[in-house]
């Protein structure tokens, strides 16, 4: 044993003492200086360290495996003259190899943990601290022994540095940009970064599978890598010792089993995380719900957060083969789904699995419109135990179609932070909820990290760890509702509250003047934005979530936040959308009426006014618009703003909203309706308003 140790001193001073190492400390330090999360963030919580310590470990684990196969080919490629007396050495030379460029990149990278820690003294406790710091050895931990397994593993192969070293490069940067399918064992993307090989994945459980597995799986290789080193090394062949043999048949044997029943349980939560919504049910349901006489729906959710049970009664006005319309996550539907006619025109379905977001729910990527349309129809599982229903989602057989009964029963472990039920009860350890009828959009929130608090003074539901630059978009959007919320509502709510939703698309303004705001605000995507355009987003998303309220179509916001993946009209979103440029003059002008000293409103339509003349213009204004006519609309209804009363407009906006029931308008119907709310006529303000 002591011998041992000596030989990995020995190697590991080697490792250090290599000038060409360092590249991977100064590549790190760079990375970590450079992030925009250590430059920008004013916090030290666990989303920092995963954010910061992702990108500095996907990059410098690339440059480290090709640095280590070299390394690790100093002594053991075919040009090597060095023979072994003792054949264990060639095993003791594989772990010795291998733990010393572990921990030598552990050394290399300490400081980054270092200095993330004595940045976070002044945001935090040393309870804190000790969570930071290992969350960072949890993603250096899996991340690393696999970029040196593979090293090994290359160098054994290849055994001449000019072919290993490459390989070990293409590898690594195939695995870390390469988006796969389900089946894949090795990634899938479950969010916009690089995946869980490098990454950190917004679903917990599917976090930890992932380095379940590939830890699992080092350590395959590791064992592999000896078995292989023992064949191909140069040594005195010596005889196999039966202990020796057994105990790495054993270990081998428990860490490929590991291996696969992790692997396989990715496999199944990928199949679910990467499905596709079923569009072409989707478009059919209109059929099923207008023959729905009432449907109500019992659900039994386990302490885990899985739908154990779930059982819809159905009774129809018309037949209709309602298998043709089930609507059900697929995760739900892997068991079998029960359909009985109990009596003519009436249905029991009964159906229960594991409740699995898909990715299209939450990816911030840009996605087909019809794809992104679905959006959160599926509220459901998102985390362990962690639980979001909305009214309308894929957790009952019939997602798009209005409940007119719910009862759901919860176990009492999980912490429930919202519920809009009607009643409620408490018995044997289960809790349960019932609604009845016109059920809200949010029904239920539950499991999740969430704490009680205020933003600007209001009641709010808030997540554990709140940064600081978080809280300040939290707090520039709560402004923004409120101030919208005094010009639209004949009487302010003095109990409105906020509550920021777990993995959520959208911003909803709910029928009881709760606003859930999505968990990452759209202005957080605009870092390098200006004071004015910030104020400005922010009014647009509580002013698209107000004119969206009742409704479960997110097709104005998509279209709104995700520009470029409405170019070309679709079924869902139509050619005129001259309802965007309608809305952001609102915002534009909320903006202005709240914060003056910041947007100056009309600087800016003076911008809008010159795009035709000065192309460069387009650069100067807040917003661009894809085509001229929306362009115009802007400073048409700025125009129209300023002949018309202080505070008059605002109605304008209140009686559309009330008399449309899509939330989307082209430009003659809204032409139309300012006529006929208004007198004015948007082609001929000229005329009838001079003084503009």
């Amino acid at each position: 044993m002591m011998n041992y140790l000596r030989q990995l001193k020995f190697q590991l001073k080697i490792f250090l003492l290599e000038k060409i190492h360092w590249l991977i400390l100064v590549l790190a330090l760079v990375l970590q200086f450079a992030d925009i999360s250590f430059k920008n963030s004013n916090t030290f919580s666990p989303v920092y360290i995963n954010n910061l310590s992702r990108s500095v470990f996907l990059f410098t684990s690339i440059v480290y495996g090709v640095l280590a196969t070299r390394f690790f080919l100093m002594e053991v490629s075919k040009q090597s003259q060095i023979q072994w007396a003792r054949p264990s050495f060639r095993a003791n030379l594989v772990l010795v190899k291998f733990f010393a460029m572990f921990f030598g990149v552990l050394i290399l990278l300490l400081p980054t943990l270092v200095i993330m820690l004595i940045r976070g003294v002044s945001f935090n406790n040393l309870a804190g601290l000790v969570q930071g710091a290992s969350i960072w050895f949890y993603l250096f931990t899996s991340t690393f022994l696999f970029a040196t397994v593979l090293s090994i593993l290359s160098g054994l192969l290849l055994r001449k540095p000019a072919l290993a070293m490459p390989f070990t490069l293409i590898s690594l940067i195939w695995l870390a940009i390469r988006q796969t399918v389900w089946p894949d064992l090795v990634k899938y993307y479950v969010s916009e970064s690089f995946g869980l090989l490098y990454g950190y994945g917004p679903i917990r459980e599917t976090l930890q599978l992932n380095r379940g597995y590939f830890l699992m799986l080092s350590i395959s290789l590791l064992l592999l890598a000896i078995l292989i080193g023992h064949f191909i090394l140069p040594a005195n062949k010596g005889k196999l010792k039966l202990k020796n043999t057994i105990l790495w048949f054993s270990f081998f044997l428990f860490f490929i089993a590991g291996t696969i029943y992790l692997g396989s349980r990715l496999n199944y939560q990928g199949s679910f995380i990467v499905d596709q919504p079923d569009l072409e049910t989707l478009y059919k349901s209109n059929d099923v719900c207008d023959a729905l006489d009432s449907y109500e729906v019992v659900i039994v959710i386990n302490e885990h957060g899985y739908v154990e049970k779930g059982t819809a009664s159905v009774q129809l006005k018309k037949g209709l083969d309602i298998r043709e319309h089930l609507l059900l996550l697929p995760s739900l539907m892997d068991k079998p789904v029960t359909v009985e006619e109990t009596s003519p025109g009436t249905y029991s379905i009964g159906y229960e699995g594991d409740f699995i977001l898909p990715n299209y729910s939450y990816s911030n990527l840009f996605q087909d419109p019809e794809i992104s349309l679905v959006g959160f129809l599926p509220g459901g599982y998102i985390d362990q135990s962690r639980l979001l229903l909305l009214a309308h989602g894929q957790w009952h057989p019939f997602s798009k179609c209005d409940l007119t009964r719910l009862e759901l029963r919860i176990p009492e472990t999980i912490n429930i932070n919202y519920s809009s039920a009607d009643k409620n009860s408490t018995a044997n350890g289960v809790v349960n909820l019932s609604w009845e009828e016109n059920l809200p959009e949010v029904l239920i929130i539950g499991g999740a990290d969430y704490v009680e608090g205020d933003i600007n003074g209001q009641e709010a539901l808030l997540p554990e760890w709140l940064d600081s630059d978080t809280r300040s978009h939290y707090e520039l959007i709560q402004t923004k509702f409120s101030g919208l919320m005094k010009r639209v509502a004949m009487e302010t709510n003095e109990e409105q509250n906020t509550i920021i939703l777990p993995i959520v698309g959208s911003s909803i303004l709910d029928k009881n003047g709760t606003f859930f705001l999505r968990s990452t605000p759209f202005t957080m995507f605009l870092p390098d934005a200006t004071p004015s355009k910030l104020e400005i987003e922010a009014a647009l998303e509580v002013i698209q979530a107000w004119w969206r309220q009742g409704t479960d179509d997110p097709s104005l916001q998509n279209c709104l936040f995700k520009r470029f993946s409405c170019l070309q009209p679709t079924r869902s979103v139509p050619d005129d959308k001259s309802v965007m440029p309608f809305l952001y003059y609102f915002s534009l002008k909320l903006a202005s009426e709240q914060s003056p000293e910041t947007v100056d409103l009309d600087s800016i339509i003076q911008v809008y006014q010159t795009i035709d003349s000065d192309p460069a213009s387009i650069y100067a204004v807040p917003r661009m618009f894809d085509k001229d006519e929306e362009n115009e609309l802007i400073v048409k209804l700025s125009q129209l703003d300023r002949c018309m009363e202080d505070g008059e407009f605002w109605n304008v906006l209140v009686k559309l909203k009330e008399e449309k029931s899509s939330v989307w308008i082209d430009y003659e119907d809204l032409e139309s309706s300012i006529l006929q709310l208004t007198g004015y006529s948007l082609e001929r303000l000229e005329q009838q308003c001079p003084q503009n």
